[in-house]
């Protein structure tokens, strides 16, 4: 999903409010515009939104446990991106000591005339959004068509995040990412799906986080050319890492498998 970024000079770090808002592209109408809160800084507005987006533009559930959890800004989101409309997620300010996160959202909300806030159901263009409801013909992820898709993003992960050196095995794992998409949701845009997967890649990144795949195993965002360093200096991470970069510690020859 490609987004403009507006920061207001805002401390990225500390808790926050942002606003997504969408316009018509050709007009520059207001169409949506949604205001949220966000208690550790601008992490999960930058990387969550848009990996919620490219899960539901796929047919991917939600969480596994929760598949049809997506809220109205997420289809809202989605639909702009079908139609090409613009979209701008602003920070719009921090919260000061003390101050009631909750009820600024709330006081925010309602000052913006925001008309995605909602998570049964609102009016978005005329359209009831329905957060419950499948629509018909809309694809469904299995479990395989899961377990495909993780393993395939486990290595653009390793190869991508790690900005390692190791192009041959970062365009097998590319491939391996598109059959993935072709075999299961052949009428998906693999192209912009892995544009949108590395985007929310390199936000986990800037953030140092730690991704947990769902499956037992997770990938910590780490630079290759640190993961040494990190071994040594952070015993807690010595394991992960271990299994991240086998071909360092184990001196393997890099697998995109």
């Amino acid at each position: 999903m490609d987004f403009h970024v507006v920061t207001n000079g805002t401390d990225e770090s500390q808790p926050l409010l942002y606003q997504w808002e969408i316009q018509d592209v050709q007009t520059g109408e207001v169409l949506g515009r949604y205001v949220g809160k966000a208690r550790a800084g601008s992490r999960r507005p930058r990387c969550h939104y848009a990996r919620n987006v490219r899960r539901l533009l796929a047919g991917l559930p939600y969480r596994k446990n929760k598949p049809e959890a997506f809220r109205v800004v997420h289809h809202a989101l989605a639909d702009a991106v079908r139609r090409g409309d613009r979209i701008t997620l602003t920070l719009l300010r921090n919260i000061s000591p003390g101050e009631d996160i909750n009820e600024a959202e709330r006081v925010t909300i309602s000052a913006l005339n925001c008309t995605l806030n909602g998570q049964e159901k609102d009016i978005y263009m005329g359209w009831f959004w329905k957060s419950k409801k499948t629509e018909p013909n809309q694809a469904t992820a299995s479990d395989a068509a899961e377990k495909d898709l993780v393993l395939a993003e486990k290595a653009l992960a390793r190869f991508y995040l790690a900005k390692s050196p190791h192009p041959i095995q970062l365009r097998q794992a590319e491939q391996r990412y598109f059959a993935a998409v072709a075999k299961h949701f052949p009428k998906a845009d693999a192209n912009h799906l892995l544009t949108c997967l590395y985007t929310d890649y390199d936000g986990y990144h800037q953030g140092g986080h730690t991704k947990d795949w769902g499956d037992g195993t997770a990938t910590l965002f780490i630079n290759e050319q640190d993961a040494e360093t990190w071994a040594k200096d952070e015993p807690e991470y010595r394991e992960q890492l271990y299994k991240q970069y086998p071909w360092i510690f184990n001196k393997q020859e890099p697998s995109a498998s």
